[in-house]
């Protein structure tokens, strides 16, 4: 029998509260109402499949933090040849710190670079803007 997280999580909060103790289980941040348009660059220089096979990365993605923890998924994820990628509605409203990251799928998904923390707030209908810059001082051997 296949157990829901939500049922487990639940479970696992009865002894917390009747011993007078609040658990908060907070949902993730994603869903239909706040749009992403983002585009990246590497030493300063447009991604293409050159500047990115060189630099030894594969993929961008956002990463998500909120509050609750920090997230990932698949619709922030783009091949890093493309330099930039729009979303529909991925998010919902709230604010947010958002880190570009430039990643190795290759290598288990090695971070090669990421951006600081940027503080986002955005409403339902919004589309939040991001431009980051990778610093890769150093090109991966065998590249």
């Amino acid at each position: 029998m296949k157990l829901g997280r939500a049922w487990w999580a639940c479970a696992l909060a009865v002894p917390f509260y009747a011993a007078g103790c609040v658990v908060e289980i907070g949902p993730d941040p994603f869903g239909a109402e706040v749009s992403v348009d983002a585009a990246w660059t590497i030493n300063g220089v447009p991604a293409n499949a050159a500047e990115c096979a060189a630099a030894g990365v594969t993929d961008v993605r956002i990463r998500v933090l909120d509050g609750a923890g920090s997230w990932i998924d698949n619709r922030l994820t783009f091949p890093c040849a493309q330099g930039s990628a729009s979303t529909g509605p991925v998010l919902l409203e709230g604010t947010y710190d958002l880190v570009v990251e430039a990643v190795d799928r290759n290598a288990a998904s090695v971070v090669v670079a990421a951006t600081d923390p940027v503080t986002v707030t955005a409403l339902f209908g919004d589309t939040i803007t991001i431009d980051a810059d990778f610093i890769i001082e150093s090109i991966p051997a065998g590249t």
